[in-house]
């Protein structure tokens, strides 16, 4: 049952006077139940529950953490059905990319419950004292721990994977840290049912109260208090360029400044290699017409700028991509505001080069594919034309030359992505844009399309700036952890005063390293 309240703790809470409403952006039409929007009591309350759940929920066992996430997933399968029909409702996406997103959802908690039971993320390092040595070398031990309670900002275009219990909450809670999750107002009803799995899991598995909370709100107020507070350690957010840099300079000019973990956004860029282009025209175009149109081109790993050079078969091949993108069917946007803000930057790029595609939309928030044609000179004395575009369009630069590529590429901003594709055998260079693109982006691709992001311990989801505020850090897979801990020294402790991840015995059985070798024997002392 959907209430509009706010979960502080386990305790459902909505006594403000501030409502509002999710809405069907297929329909333009506010969805039942209002949503109480969280005041300031609750606001302190949900911290202060957060900080207090801190030192017993960092102090659990691998396995009885391991248990909490299990059950989590047991109770999102237990009531899968309805999260996914609100999902859509709320998102205007289709019933095949709800269950997608569930399904990688659920295998970002089957590895962070692997994890944690392994406890090999506290990288457990053990120097023992040296007394041949003049001076005497301490006995030195070092592990990581939970940095304290996180704000976790809920993303629209990921109702279940980047929000209430993605890759985000799912990681500070492998690491000890209590969650805080600002719900995103686009999908607050899927945001209270998931966030209603996460609280049973919790009481069925005895986590303290506290060590999650789901908070609803509609303007910036609640995001920045809980980042201004001072009993919150770090902050998650996935969403705009504007809306992350708002938080970032919250976070950074605190009394205690705290790191701010934000995803915002990318232009993706790609180069064609022109040698044997047409051999591979048809391959190549239909990858990437897909990829620009899918889900209404709403992903952060959307390509959005185009490169290649003239040359034989490059007409050809601007020809059939142009015409597969704009010959795919119009999708539902998230939202009129996010809609309209595709119209206006496309409409931007239309006063200023040539778009092909369908310009005026009846069709309520429902965004025909459209794609851009400019030159590199144009390109390189517009800024603009460098931004991104958040929705189903694509920019192609045509170069008329190596040189002209080089001065667009150099011009790039930090991406996520980037992308080359290529004949293996007949492009000169491919080395070489390899390694420009290398400077630019966290994940480079070659004779492949950025969207679709696997979830294993090798992907890297993150990129320099702007893409995201510390490129050093992925929000996908196991690593993702790592934006919530710290490395801590324990210098000559007596054994039975350390954490068992130190102690002599090694009770946990895990794998440490021990005067610079890994093992998972047990010290003699």
């Amino acid at each position: 049952m959907i209430t509009g309240k706010n979960w502080i703790g386990n305790q459902l809470l909505g006594s403000s006077s501030k409502i509002f409403y999710s809405s069907n952006p297929k329909e333009n039409a506010n969805l039942e139940p209002a949503f109480y929007q969280v005041t300031t009591e609750e606001l302190e309350i949900a911290v202060k529950k957060a900080e207090q759940a801190f030192d017993s929920f960092n102090g659990i066992s691998p396995l009885r953490k391991a248990s909490f996430f299990s059950a989590i997933k047991g109770q999102l399968l237990q009531n899968q059905r309805e999260i996914l029909e609100w999902y859509c409702l709320e998102s205007g996406l289709s019933y095949s990319r709800a269950q997608s997103e569930l399904n990688r959802t659920i295998l970002q908690i089957d590895q962070f419950t692997e994890l944690v039971k392994e406890n090999f993320w506290r990288e457990a390092s053990i120097d023992n004292t040296d007394q041949s040595v003049i001076p005497q070398k301490p006995d030195v031990r070092k592990m990581n721990i939970a940095i304290g309670p996180v704000v976790v900002f809920g993303a629209s275009n990921f109702p279940l994977a980047y929000s209430t219990i993605g890759g985000d909450t799912i990681s500070a809670l492998a690491a000890g840290c209590p969650v805080i999750v600002k719900s995103h107002p686009l999908h607050p009803a899927t945001g209270e049912l998931v966030a209603n799995a996460i609280i049973q899991a919790a009481i069925l598995t005895s986590m303290p109260d506290g060590v999650f909370s789901n908070l609803n709100g509609l303007d910036f107020s609640v995001g920045e208090f809980l980042v201004k507070h001072p009993k919150v350690k770090a902050v998650a957010f996935t969403g705009s360029f504007e809306g992350g840099m708002a938080l970032y300079k919250i976070a950074t000019n605190r009394p205690e400044p705290i790191p701010i973990f934000a995803e915002m956004g990318s232009i993706n860029p790609i180069i064609i290699c022109n040698e044997n282009i047409e051999h591979y025209t048809n391959d190549w175009t239909t990858l990437i017409a897909d990829s620009v149109a899918n889900g209404a081109g709403q992903f952060c790993t959307k390509p959005g700028l185009i490169f290649i050079i003239d040359g034989k078969g490059v007409v050809t091949f601007i020809e059939n991509l142009k015409q597969k993108i704009i010959n795919k069917n119009a999708e539902c946007m998230l939202s009129e505001k996010i809609y309209k803000n595709y119209i206006a930057r496309k409409n931007t790029h239309q006063a200023k080069i040539e778009i092909e595609g369908i310009i005026d939309f009846s069709k309520g928030n429902f965004a025909s594919p459209n794609v851009g044609l400019t030159n590199a000179v144009d390109f390189l004395n517009d800024d603009f034309l460098i931004e991104e575009v958040f929705g189903p369009y694509t920019l192609i630069v045509r170069c008329r030359h190596e040189k002209e590529l080089v001065s667009c590429l150099n011009k790039l901003k930090g991406s996520l992505t980037g992308t080359v594709f290529a004949d293996l055998k007949a492009c000169q260079n491919l080395k070489y844009w390899l390694n420009i693109m290398e400077k630019k982006v966290g994940r480079l691709l070659l004779n492949a399309v950025p969207t679709g992001v696997t979830v294993c311990p090798s992907m890297h989801h993150g990129g320099p700036f702007p893409a995201t505020t510390d490129s050093r850090f992925t929000s996908v897979g196991i690593d993702g952890i790592k934006r919530f801990i710290r490395p801590c020294t324990y210098q000559n402790i007596p054994d039975f005063l350390l954490p068992e991840e130190l102690q002599n015995k090694n009770p946990l059985k895990i794998l440490r390293r021990i005067n610079g070798n890994w093992t998972f024997a047990e010290i003699i002392s």
